[in-house]
């Protein structure tokens, strides 16, 4: 998706602006986290210590992918199916 995007940028971006390269959807690390465990078969347990989240933490970060899809590229790959094939390609490196 990255690849097409450049791709993309390349043939039909405007010189000085800003595109996002997103999926547009949120998605936790908690969520991301619990998916690469699945993947991999391990357990854990996963607990927020309050105590270490800072006042000023932003809760919430996603992209806005308009100006690039209004370009033509559009998202071929889940985020799932990226995390398993990075997972298995670090684990058969290992």
């Amino acid at each position: 998706d990255i690849v097409d995007a450049y791709i993309t940028l390349i043939e039909s971006g405007s010189s000085g602006e800003v595109y996002n390269i997103c999926s547009g959807k949120e998605i936790s690390i908690q969520w991301m986290a619990e998916s690469i465990l699945k993947i991999s078969g391990y357990t854990l347990e996963f607990r927020i210590e309050q105590s270490r989240i800072r006042s000023a933490e932003t809760n919430r970060v996603f992209g806005d992918n308009t100006k690039i899809k209004n370009l033509g590229w559009s998202q071929k790959y889940e985020i799932l199916d990226a995390l398993t094939e990075i997972y298995r390609f670090i684990e058969a490196e290992t």
